[in-house]
């Protein structure tokens, strides 16, 4: 029923994006992640990933466009076992998101871009996300099921196909409560934080 009802939703984000293909600048990104959850007593991004999507862009002004992307994304956090050092504790946890991102992208030459923008994901699992040592953590806050983040890019476009670049994200609100329900000024629960390495090829 979870499968139909994310294939059905992927489906439905996609047209918008195959439609405006038709009629704009389009083209794929695919590249690598790493991220870091906030509140897990954790530091560093050390959770690797993958990252694949579409766009499609409209020119507003000669220096500057709109983008529209669909992408899937993996992100989380991991802590690996070192017997070696004598750590055996270990952590993984894996979120994985379709996110469709809306970002203002403006040239400040030729070839060299920045964007900035919000972008909404879905997660495609809400539960047995999370495994230690012990196997998987079922005593913890359940995730939302929507994530809303803030991007900014840099991109840098090799010629008039091709490009590269890097993002940050970060999530505007917890992706789930702290497990005590804790609040702290704006710290209202955990965040996930982001870079992403990709390569852009527009057709």
């Amino acid at each position: 029923m979870h499968i139909k009802t994310n294939l059905t939703l992927v489906i439905l984000l996609s047209l918008p994006l195959l439609m405006a293909a038709q009629q704009f600048d389009a083209g794929i990104r695919a590249g690598i992640s790493a991220s870091q959850v906030s509140g897990d007593d954790l530091s560093g991004y050390d959770k690797p990933g993958i990252y694949a999507g579409i766009f499609t862009s409209l020119d507003i002004s000669p220096k500057s466009r709109l983008t529209l992307e669909m992408n899937y994304i993996e992100k989380g956090s991991r802590k690996l076992a070192k017997p070696d050092e004598g750590i055996y504790n270990s952590y993984k946890l894996m979120l994985n998101y379709i996110e469709v991102p809306v970002t203002y992208q403006y040239f400040i030459h030729e070839k060299l871009s920045v964007e900035l923008g919000p972008s909404i994901g879905v997660l495609l699992k809400r539960t047995d996300n999370e495994v230690d040592e012990n196997g998987v953590i079922t005593d913890q806050e359940a995730f939302r099921k929507y994530e809303l983040a803030i991007n900014t890019n840099l991109n840098y476009w090799f010629n008039q196909n091709w490009g590269g670049g890097i993002r940050h994200s970060e999530s505007i609100v917890p992706v789930r409560k702290h497990n005590s329900r804790a609040t702290y000024w704006f710290n209202r629960g955990q965040h996930i934080n982001m870079l992403r390495f990709f390569v852009s090829y527009k057709f």
